[in-house]
């Protein structure tokens, strides 16, 4: 007996597959666990010869790729290269050095057992080839040397001549296959062929082989002549390929033998698994497969990935049409016992069907009026882009979301990384994380009592306890399903039924209860009693297969929890009742009495409610759907579930990879859709058995189907080609398109089809997910790790439910349809899927109740595109999208607020006389006898120019609950939240007939990031006077941070600031360093010495003191009022602080002490250094030279003349030198004194040089610390708004930084101010990835209405 390997797949070094893998077919040379010991050949050597055969990688064969196993560069070069040998396979040192370097998509190996007569030879080691095929053989032909002339006599004469050894058995055997080929032309053994005739020729070679064996055998009775060394019993494990399929056959001449091994395994790839153990495995990204191995013997210890080939069985690997994946299909060998009509017309449609498939070039679009107006187009009408510009983004899983199911809120997913996760839907965060499954999770679903969520990978179920939510869930058990299965692909659950398809083809019905309570299992029974299940596997006994608890690991919030099955001992258990869903013997489809059983893998199971009985659906790599029938019958002790095929469902030219269902119009009844590798997806009605419509528009295959929310047949698909498509009434009325995160493609700018870049994302999984709200997000799972949401609002997925029903009343009167009433339902019902998907309702009815407005989702919708406006202040570069983003701002209040607006432009720059971004100023309320409240905000950002952007900038993307872009949480973010929270309070005033609780003016500035100069002076001008009045209340600015993440807070005082420069000044030009350096003092040199003295060698409590004499005047000591108890612990992290700012340690030690010096204390900061610039270069310069948005938007004015010197600049010795330093003050101290004391620190050091240089001080620009008042009624106000929405403590916080306008706001309006903060901590405005967290945006607006309607508390009216 040899040992035999073949692999089919993306192109591989042979080492991976031939010498590098635990048990690979070298180690099988010496060491073979599976070999039959009936032949004469004792022992587990293979030591009689070796043989490896390949063919030349094509060139799309890539890694990853899929080819076609033969050359690009030469259409002649299709015949494989083979090298043999007589030595042992172990001890072959050019076998390994070979490996190496080979590299295939299709290869064979083989060790040889040499038979007892048959000589050890190279001409009789395997693989043979001739023309573009190769052959291997592992088991023997019984009494073949009495039979050998008879079967040589068979071969035509130009075989005959071809026969590479006269003495093998499996030398002969090939020649019978090609003689099954020769047909006398030039080209009949180069000649391409389809899988089923090579199938065929291959099952004659057996026939002859049985036949004249038989023959013989009978001979040699009536002569008395014993069987040989080689039995009575044929073993025919060939195994052939042409170059594009492979061909593996399982055969015994005798039903009752046993046959010898054969195994196959498929997945996404195979490779090194463990860098410590070399182990070497199969990896899945998704149920597809695109590699496959077949060998005698596992080459991996990984049981999940092998499928023991059914004994009179062939199998059948190709090469999709539909894309780079591999179809394997299990025939039965033709004249055996696993032969029937029935099976063999199932194998036959399916290799017809399977070679017949193609996919479409182009993706079929909707005509462009598909989409309704006002939908987020990017295309001309024809396409909406959902990459990062109008989806929810989920981001934690390392690798390809495979899989997605969700109930009551909660979407769970997993991915081909082995975790789980649980999402909220509405805060779209991850609340869990659950561990514990090894492989790719390939299968969840969620109980319909919402207590259980089970989820399939490799060849084990667990079952994970959510009746207390997801994120407490926990693992109650885990089954594992026998081996030689191969992967569970598919999972569905409803009631107490779980139905699984696997990699065999079959499916498994099971009782959930007898599945995992393991605990009341009458184990006994289970191992002995048949009973219910109503028939065999074909060529097998019946048997109930064995199952085993499996240990786990759960991680439940983030933390590793180790949980026991069960806290009563359990043996590993021998069976648990269940049914395998194989067929009862029925009639076939041309009257045959067989078995009707899925050919290939199952890769989706479904539940549907049939007319006569509940069924199970079935989709599988074959391209049929097999729809089950399963009833109870109730037998003396319990009760058994009994299962028959009821149809098979022909029609897909590619594999069945997802399934669904939708209710008819009628509702009564359901229709279910199977999608395809092919790229369709066709429409069936089960009880009818039959094709409603095919539906092509996918250019991919189609991977995920879901039904969507809403009356009658509406429905998402998507599928590898990065689409989504809606439809309604099995037509597309929507089509958007998913593209990577990095990709750099912003679809509001494409202006065709051709702008579109090739490489969408791939997408994997489907769901839809709604929430108690009654919001409704569809859930794709892409190749990347991300979850992409879109949110689908209300009942807006197509034609009112009155109107529906009122036009088929109109037609079933027998009215004719006019083309004007189909045209209207027409445009109703994309309209409604349109708009569902394009900017969100303005409203939705939940339910029957009235309709409500969806205030947050309609400030997500604005505030897309005003974060898309680079409103860039700094440097003047971007004045006119600045302009935009005022223009915006005056636009929405007249729209939203009906507010009174105006436009108020400051004073020119005195220094360079520019014009100054606009102020926006907006009033609602004119009531003298109201509470008049001021909000101001600023709609300047600062530019983006960091290369670590996660997404693009100014595109507002959804990811992990968080929104970012520039802008998102300073400031625009928070405006927008204080324009919404006021309509709402004007929308209730409205509906109740009350009057507005204050008046509200509005400051939106433009020059915030850019020192607000101008700003006192237009704030005090009549023109501002007018919109904003003479008596004001309080000022509320959201231009602040949390602490930390979790606790809201309100602001109450803030440092002062001031920005110096000091120049020290030497030479009169730029000199050498190698020339002069040493010569002179230099400039850069005294103004490093000068700027170290700032600081003190000391260290105090709360760090390093500064050396500045007077620096600490009016400076309190006690920081307990200071701090309003925001040191207590666990308040403060000190810890998750410093690795936010990414420092390797804090100067102060403990919360106090950090906050302190934040709050409390004067700093100064070193923040640049700059050397002497050249010639100044103008706004228009730069943008001539550098045309580019980072070019508009550098922050650096004129280039410095030393960076033109390029790598000499080290040779530079700069004439003048400028240190700038930032200083911040804190209440009580002057911006006077702080900067008289600095100025004469400075000059005092620079004096004690010594030198001849220069020093000069220069103040740039100063702002004034702030301090509030905590006691005050709008405090207390804002604290119990806050406490009401959040229900959590609110913080008194101060903070480091400074906001002039603040103090400016305060003196010209005469009040108070109050900082009401929305973002959290850890928001990153000024730098790379900004964000604001979805949660805090939507409650800082409701937080906000809370404070309006209590300032009429607060305030009351006068009397």
């Amino acid at each position: 007996m040899c040992r035999l390997m073949a692999y089919l797949g993306p192109r591989r070094l042979a080492s991976d597959l031939v010498t590098k893998p635990k048990h690979s077919i070298l180690v099988q040379s010496y060491s073979a666990n599976e070999r039959v010991q009936s032949i004469g050949l004792p022992g587990s050597l293979n030591a009689d010869g070796f043989g490896i055969g390949w063919y030349k990688p094509s060139s799309d064969s890539t890694s990853g790729g899929s080819g076609d196993g033969t050359s690009q560069n030469n259409k002649d070069d299709i015949s494989p290269c083979i090298f043999t040998s007589t030595a042992p396979a172990w001890n072959n040192c050019n076998l390994t050095k070979l490996c190496e370097k080979i590299e295939s998509s299709l290869l064979f190996a083989h060790v040889r057992a040499a038979y007892p007569g048959i000589p050890v030879s190279e001409t009789n080691c395997h693989p043979f080839g001739c023309g573009r095929y190769m052959w291997m053989h592992n088991g023997g032909v019984a009494r073949f040397q009495r039979m050998r002339r008879k079967l040589l006599d068979t071969l035509s004469d130009g075989v005959y001549e071809l026969v590479h050894s006269f003495h093998s058995d499996s030398a002969v055997c090939f020649a019978l296959f090609l003689n099954q080929l020769y047909d006398g032309t030039h080209d009949w053994n180069t000649r391409a062929r389809s899988p089923q005739e090579l199938l065929s020729c291959v099952e004659k070679v057996i026939a002859i082989v049985t036949s004249m064996g038989r023959e013989q055998e009978a001979a040699d009775d009536a002569a008395g002549i014993p069987p040989g060394a080689d039995g009575n019993v044929s073993l025919l494990n060939f195994c052939m390929s042409d170059g594009s399929c492979l061909i593996a056959t399982r055969y015994a001449s005798q039903d009752s033998a046993k046959c010898a091994s054969l195994y196959y395994a498929l997945g996404t790839s195979f490779g090194k698994q463990n860098e410590s153990t070399k182990e070497h495995g199969f990896t899945r990204q998704d149920r597809r497969s695109k590699a496959c191995i077949v060998a005698s013997e596992p080459v991996t210890s990984h049981s999940s990935d092998w499928v023991a080939v059914a004994p009179q069985h062939a199998l059948v690997v190709t090469r999709s049409k539909c894309g780079s994946v591999i179809d394997a299909l299990l025939s039965p060998i033709l004249g055996t016992s696993a032969d029937s009509v029935a099976s063999r017309t199932l194998v036959g449609r399916a290799m017809q069907s399977l070679r017949a498939c193609e996919v479409p070039g182009k993706c079929v679009l909707m005509p462009s009026s598909c989409i309704g107006a006002g939908s987020n187009s990017a295309v001309g009408g024809m396409a909406s882009a959902i990459g990062t510009d109008s989806t929810h983004i989920l981001s934690k899983h390392d690798s390809g979301v495979t899989a997605l199911s969700s109930r009551s809120g909660v979407l769970y997913s997993g991915a081909s990384d082995a975790s789980i996760r649980a999402w909220d839907i509405v805060k779209l965060e991850c609340i869990a994380k659950l561990f514990g499954h090894r492989r790719a999770i390939l299968g969840l679903a969620v109980t319909d009592d919402d207590g259980s969520l089970l989820s399939c990978a490799g060849r084990t179920i667990k079952q994970w306890d959510i009746k207390s939510g997801a994120a407490n869930a926990r693992c109650t058990c885990s089954v594992q399903l026998p081996k030689q299965t191969g992967d569970i692909l598919s999972l569905a659950a409803h009631g107490n039924r779980v139905a699984i398809g696997l990699m065999d083809g079959s499916v498994h019905l099971y009782d959930m209860h007898d599945l995992f309570d393991h605990g009341n299992l009458d184990l006994e029974r289970s191992m002995t009693s048949p009973a219910g299940i109503r028939c065999p596997l074909p060529g097998g006994p019946c048997t109930i297969p064995l199952l085993q608890v499996d240990e786990h690991v759960s991680v439940i919030a983030g933390r590793a929890v180790q949980t026991p099955i069960s806290t009563h001992s359990t043996p590993a258990r021998p069976g648990t009742p269940f049914v395998r869903a194989v067929p009862a013997a029925t009639a076939g489809a041309h009257g045959d009495t067989g078995y009707y059983r899925h050919c290939a893998a199952v890769f989706a199971t479904l539940f549907v409610n049939g007319s006569r009985m509940p069924m199970i659906v079935s989709g599988g790599g074959d391209g049929h759907v097999l729809v089950w029938e399963y009833e109870m019958e109730h037998g003396d002790a319990r009760q058994q579930t009994l299962m028959r095929c009821a149809s098979v469902l022909y029609g897909h030219r590619g594999a069945v990879l997802c399934l669904c269902s939708v209710p008819t119009r009628d509702e009564n009844d359901v229709h279910v859709l199977s999608g395809s590798a092919d790229s369709t997806i066709r429409v069936w009605d089960v009880n009818l058995r039959s094709c409603v419509s095919s539906l092509q528009a996918h250019c991919g295959h189609v991977l995920g189907l879901c039904a969507l929310p809403g009356k009658g047949s509406s429905f998402a698909s998507c599928g590898d080609d990065g689409c989504v498509l809606l439809w309604r009434n099995f037509k597309v009325v929507n089509r958007l398109d998913v593209w990577p995160l990095k990709s750099g493609f912003n679809p509001s700018t494409a202006s065709s089809l051709a702008t579109f870049p090739p490489e969408r994302l791939g997408l994997l999984s489907l769901s839809v997910c709604s929430s108690s709200r009654g919001a409704s997000f569809i859930c794709c799972g892409t190749a990347d790790g991300t979850i992409r949401c879109l949110s689908l609002h209300g009942g807006c997925m197509g034609v009112d439910d009155e109107e529906e029903e009122g036009e088929e009343g109109e037609e079933g009167e027998g009215n004719i349809v006019t083309p004007m009433r189909a045209a209207k339902r027409h445009r109703a019902e994309i309209g409604g899927i349109a708009r569902a998907l394009s900017v969100p309702s303005a409203s939705v009815k939940m339910g029957n109740g009235p309709e409500v407005r969806c205030y947050d989702a309609e400030m997500e919708a604005e505030l897309r595109p005003f974060v898309a406006i680079r409103s860039v202040s700094v440097g003047g570069m971007r004045r006119s999208s600045c302009l935009a983003a005022a223009s915006f701002l005056l636009e929405l209040l007249e729209r939203k607020l009906g507010a009174q607006v105006q436009l108020l432009n400051p004073p020119p720059n005195p220094l360079t006389g520019d014009e100054r971004n606009p102020i926006v100023l907006g009033r609602v309320g004119c009531d003298p006898d109201l509470p008049t409240l001021c909000f101001y905000g600023h709609y300047d950002v600062q530019p983006a120019l960091e290369n670590d952007w996660r997404t693009p900038p100014w595109e507002l993307s959804s990811i992990n609950g968080y929104l970012y872009g520039r802008g998102a949480t300073d400031n625009k973010g928070p405006i927008l939240a204080m324009v919404f929270a006021l309509r709402e309070v004007l929308d209730e005033c409205s509906s109740s007939g009350s009057r507005l609780p204050c008046n509200v003016t509005f400051v939106l500035e433009g020059e915030e990031e850019n020192g607000s100069g101008g700003f006192d002076e237009a704030i005090k001008s009549p023109e501002a006077r007018a919109i904003l009045g003479t008596s004001t209340d309080v000022v509320l600015i959201s231009n602040t941070l949390w602490l930390n993440d979790t606790q809201p807070c309100l602001t109450w005082g803030m440092r002062g600031m001031m920005t110096i420069s000091v120049e020290v000044s030497g030479p009169e030009k730029d000199l050498h360093s190698g020339n002069d350096g040493g010569a002179f003092s230099e400039p850069m040199r005294d103004l490093v010495k000068v700027l170290s003295t700032l600081y003190s060698d000391d260290r105090g409590n709360d760090g390093p003191r500064l050396a500045v004499r007077g620096i600490y005047d009016g400076v309190s000591t006690s920081s307990a009022s200071a701090l309003h108890g925001c040191n207590a612990p666990g308040i403060f992290d000190t810890e998750l602080y410093r690795q936010s700012i990414g420092v390797p340690a804090l100067c102060a030690c403990g919360a106090g002490e950090v906050l302190r010096a934040r709050w409390c204390e004067p700093s100064m900061s070193i923040v640049d250094i700059e050397l002497p610039q050249a010639e100044a270069e103008t706004v228009q310069d730069r943008r001539d030279r550098d045309p580019s948005p980072a070019g508009d938007e550098s922050v650096h004015g004129a280039n410095s003349a030393w960076r033109k010197f390029g790598p000499t600049r080290f040779s530079v010795i700069p004439c003048k030198a400028v240190g700038k330093v930032s200083i911040r003050f804190v209440p009580d101290q002057t911006p006077e004194s702080v900067s008289s004391s600095f100025e004469q620190h400075i000059r005092d050091a620079f004096a004690r040089l010594g030198g001849d240089n220069r020093v000069s001080v220069t103040i740039h620009n100063t702002g004034m610390w702030w301090l509030g008042d905590p006691s005050n009624k709008f405090y207390q106000a804002a604290k119990g708004a806050l406490e009401a929405e959040w229900g959590r403590e609110v913080l008194f916080v101060r903070e480091g930084g400074t906001m002039p306008v603040t103090y400016l706001l305060e003196k010209a309006m005469f009040c108070p101010a109050l900082h009401f903060p929305l973002g959290q901590s850890t928001d990153s405005p000024h730098v790379a990835n900004e964000r604001i967290g979805r949660q805090n945006l939507f409650k800082g607006r409701s937080s906000l209405r809370r404070f309006l309607h209590s300032l009429a508390h607060a305030c009351p009216p006068s009397a």
